[in-house]
């Protein structure tokens, strides 16, 4: 690894998604992927394994779901087993656990066996099933989880940390050729008690621990750390107090437009050389609303490496990759780029048209490229997001329709943001056709499908935000008539994301398991009538509201 950059890549092995899911691969499955990666570039691989997995409810979606038990309004989201064997746990202990655990280290194994740098990623105060539910006093105050509801400890409780470091010590034990594990903090659960606030450390002590517990087991395990919600402030003094040969992998905050200044994010990794601590960086190459589409922005990729490369990483790690099959052109730049500090975004944007489509899909597979990094830019953006947020495919109702655009109406900008976004979302979908003409489904046919299709959604899904604006000025301005027309159009282009997304692979999957984009119809029948309702209140009603039995009458003002 020394005479070569370290070019990682992290497998997403979190969310049900049957049939493109790691989880559900098996070895075989795994080792393709790993192939895969070996000969897109990467040299190193991570993964982390869990202690239960969410498993998928028809009725609702993961991010509806998760919102439903955070408003007490259901429990805890189902789990089924995970990938860790603990013999203290009797939901820990069963023979599709004891499957999970040997895929993962036969995968392991054959990781080093072509040549992958391998590391386990342990979470840091997440504990076992039946201790946490055994032991309420000893959970975390967390204000969201999103795959560990339930599983988080306070790490300033010892009895806490005793089991938490006795259940990843076992994890540890099942990976003795591994040559690393990185720890996670924060991103997994975290705790905001007042114990762990008033640390100026919040997690140095622990981080200490799993150390010594990690080196006690294999003094040449290399230590990790994954500093995903840490606060800009909280890294110089974490960093003095680290042990010097931990290595820290930094996440951007880069990869949406508009999240964290380049500035910022600069000088967190120059907190950490300064420290005397090695770090890495840690890119989203593909992120939640790309995870069944075509992740298309290779130039934001390539400035992402540049920018850091500048900075002083040591080695770049690629992240999100749950459907990396996917016609990873983000996931083929990264590892080119990241491996070969001459090469250009350009160049290897390039190269992955022409191995994938042909030399006479370069043309219009550029445009299709440009164009759709212009789409994914301007949804991220603040312009957009300020309203709108992240532009997941969700099917919740007071997602899909902000309160603030009932009572205020859609900024300027706003509206000229999302016809420019239209513009190139329509651009793209020309490209793409072009490049499919010119011989690309004849010889390319589930690469082009996955491409057309789901560049035909994208764009299904920005006419879909640009439909609701005039919906929604006709739900501020009380016009309950105008409101239902402008629906229409709403409820039209729902059913055409529906039909489309049912005609691809990739896309299938968010109908009926990420997102679930076949509930939307029948859900917008609920919005349907509530038009008047919406007209008089301008807003939507709160989970509780004023009155958890509905009873209330607001006064209008």
């Amino acid at each position: 690894m020394a005479s070569e950059p370290l070019v990682g890549i992290y497998l997403q092995a979190t969310f049900p998604l049957p049939g493109w899911y790691l989880r559900d691969m098996g070895v075989a499955g795994w080792k393709a992927h790993l192939d895969w990666a070996k000969a897109t570039g990467f040299n190193a691989c991570m993964f982390s394994p869990h202690v239960q997995f969410r498993l998928d409810d028809p009725q609702w979606s993961l991010p509806e779901r998760r919102r439903l038990y955070h408003g007490l309004l259901a429990p805890r989201p189902p789990f089924g087993p995970g990938d860790i064997y603990y013999e203290k746990d009797p939901l820990m202990c069963s023979a599709e656990t004891q499957r999970h655990v040997a895929v993962r280290q036969e995968t392991a194994r054959y990781s080093r066996h072509i040549g992958m740098h391998t590391v386990v990623g342990l979470k840091m105060n997440i504990a076992s099933p039946t201790f946490a539910r055994e032991h309420p006093h000893l959970q975390a105050v967390t204000p969201d989880d999103f795959v560990n509801e339930g599983l988080p400890l306070c790490p300033s409780k010892p009895n806490a940390v005793d089991h938490i470091l006795d259940l990843w010590g076992s994890v540890v034990d099942t990976y003795p050729e591994v040559d690393g594990f990185a720890l996670w903090g924060r991103d997994s659960g975290g705790c905001e008690c007042e114990a762990c606030q008033a640390k100026d450390n919040m997690f140095l002590e622990m981080v200490e621990m799993f150390y010594r517990m990690i080196k006690g087991k294999n003094s040449n395990s290399i230590v990790y750390l994954v500093s995903w919600g840490y606060e800009a402030h909280e890294i110089p003094p974490l960093a003095r107090g680290l042990p010097k040969d931990i290595v820290a992998m930094e996440p951007p905050g880069l990869h949406y437009p508009g999240r964290r200044a380049k500035e910022e994010h600069v000088e967190r990794i120059r907190s950490w050389v300064d420290s005397g601590i090695k770090v890495q960086s840690w890119v989203e190459t593909q992120e939640n609303p790309t995870y069944l589409l075509p992740a298309v922005y290779p130039k934001r990729v390539a400035d992402i490496l540049e920018c850091e490369r500048d900075a002083g990483v040591d080695g770049m790690w690629a992240t999100s990759t749950m459907n990396a099959f996917v016609f990873a052109l983000n996931h083929y730049v990264f590892a080119q780029m990241a491996g070969d500090p001459g090469k250009s975004g350009k160049e290897a944007t390039r190269d992955c048209l022409v191995g994938t489509f042909g030399n006479e899909a370069l043309v219009s597979g550029t445009v299709w490229v440009e164009a759709l990094e212009d789409v994914w830019t301007r949804l991220y953006d603040s312009t957009q997001r300020a309203s709108f947020g992240i532009p997941l495919h969700t099917v919740f109702p007071a997602s899909l329709f902000p309160v603030p655009l009932m009572n205020e109406p859609a900024p300027d900008q706003l509206i000229e943001d999302i016809d420019v976004t239209v513009k190139s979302a329509e651009r793209a979908v020309e490209a793409v056709e072009a490049m499919a003409e010119t011989g690309a489904w004849r010889h390319h046919p589930l690469d082009t499908n996955v491409a057309v299709v789901s560049t035909k959604l994208i764009c299904l899904r920005v006419k879909f935000r640009q439909a609701k604006l005039p919906f929604l000025d006709a739900i501020r301005r009380g016009e309950v008539e105008e409101a239902t027309q402008a629906f229409e159009d709403v409820t039209r282009l729902a059913q055409d994301m529906v039909d489309t997304a049912a005609s691809a692979p990739n896309t299938y999957f968010l109908i009926t398991h990420w997102t679930k984009l076949g509930l939307w119809p029948e859900r917008l029948e609920a919005v349907r009538d509530h038009i008047p309702t919406l007209a008089y209140m301008k807003r939507i009603r709160g989970i509780f509201d004023d009155d958890p039995l509905g009873f209330y009458r607001p006064t209008k003002t």
